[in-house]
């Protein structure tokens, strides 16, 4: 349990609190799955800690890629594509 607060704390500083990334405007329904976002994303090498939907209508992404650095990954649900990707 401490591991995972010392990632999220780790992870929130990555981008600054108030900045917000907008992905889409496009209403749900035209969304892709949500799980189909988080099997690319494993299949591309990352491994998931957290995965959400954000304000912005991002699906948003916290956990590791392949070398081990921690990641923050915002995804345009309506078509799969990275809008932005932190790494530390």
């Amino acid at each position: 349990m401490r591991a995972f607060a010392a990632f999220c704390i780790i992870a929130a500083s990555i981008l600054p609190a108030n900045a917000t990334v907008q992905c889409t405007s496009k209403p749900q329904a035209e969304w892709i799955a949500a799980d189909t976002i988080k099997a690319k994303a494993i299949s591309a090498g990352y491994q998931i800690s957290l995965f959400k939907v954000t304000k912005g209508n991002c699906c948003e992404l916290y956990g590791k890629d392949k070398s081990g650095k921690l990641v923050e990954i915002y995804f345009d649900p309506s078509g799969g594509h990275v809008v932005r990707e932190t790494t530390r």
